[in-house]
C-alpha cells in the first residue's frame, strides 16, 4: 500500500476533488466508508459519495472548530517558495495493481493508517 500525503487549505475543495473522476479517470465509484462521528452523521450513515449540498455542509462541520478557534497551519510552496494554508490534512492509500479490498477492510485499513499516523506524530514531539 502506497500512502500519497498532501497538504492543502480548501477542504471544500478536497471533498469536490474526491468526489470527481480524478486527474486520470482513477476515481471509480467513489464512496464514503468510514469517518469520525461528525461524517457519519452528516451522510446519514449511507456509504455513498456525497452531493454538492452535502459536500457543502460537511466543509462547513469539519472546518467549524478551526475558523472558532482562528487556527492556520500554513506551509512553504515547493513551486514558489510562497507561504500557503495547510490546514487540511490530506492522505490517498493506493493499493498494488490487482489488489482489491472490501469496504470493510478499507474502513480497517483507514483507521490503523490514521492511528499509527497520530502517534507517530504525536511521539515525535
Amino acid at each position: 500500500m502506497i500512502p500519497n500525503i498532501t497538504r492543502g487549505g480548501s477542504l471544500r475543495g478536497a471533498l469536490d476533488y474526491d468526489a470527481s473522476k480524478g486527474h486520470r479517470g482513477e476515481h471509480v465509484q467513489p464512496h464514503v466508508i468510514t469517518g469520525s462521528d461528525a461524517v457519519r452523521f452528516e451522510i446519514g450513515y449511507r456509504r455513498v459519495m456525497l452531493t454538492t449540498s452535502v459536500r457543502r455542509m460537511l466543509a462547513e462541520v469539519l472546518d467549524a472548530p478551526r475558523k472558532e478557534w482562528g487556527r492556520e497551519i500554513r506551509t512553504r510552496d515547493k513551486t514558489n517558495g510562497t507561504m500557503k494554508a495547510a490546514h487540511v490534512w490530506r492522505c490517498s492509500l493506493t493499493l498494488a495493481p490487482g489488489e482489491k479490498l472490501s469496504d470493510d477492510q478499507w474502513a480497517a485499513v483507514g483507521r490503523r493508517f490514521v492511528t499509527r499516523w497520530v502517534s507517530a506524530s504525536v511521539s515525535g514531539y
